[in-house]
């Protein structure tokens, strides 16, 4: 699936330079435990860095994660996948602030 994007593609240089520098662990105080399972930390970095980048609002990052392959694959998660809620990423986004 990796061949899907072009080496100079914005998600090819996400994918190759950035996932792997973002690791979960730094951001595993932000958690407790119990309550439902959070959508992983890595994932809504990644999305951030890509609202950011492509100046988008919170609902439509939510709606690039959901649709757009490119993402899905930069981010490397399987095609069918059901993305989140636009609330998410205001919630991370408190958390990492406060």
């Amino acid at each position: 699936m990796n061949d899907f994007l072009d080496k100079d593609d914005l998600c090819s240089t996400i994918q190759t330079e950035i996932t792997p520098l973002v690791r979960v662990e730094d951001f595993e105080s932000m958690y407790k435990e119990g309550g439902r399972p959070p959508v992983s930390p890595k994932l809504l970095i990644l999305v951030l860095i890509m609202q950011y980048i492509e100046r988008l609002s919170d609902r439509a990052a939510a709606a690039n994660l959901r649709y757009r392959i490119d993402w899905k694959i930069a981010f490397g998660l399987d095609l069918d996948f059901k993305g989140i809620n636009h609330t998410t990423l205001v919630y991370f986004r408190d958390r990492l602030l406060s």
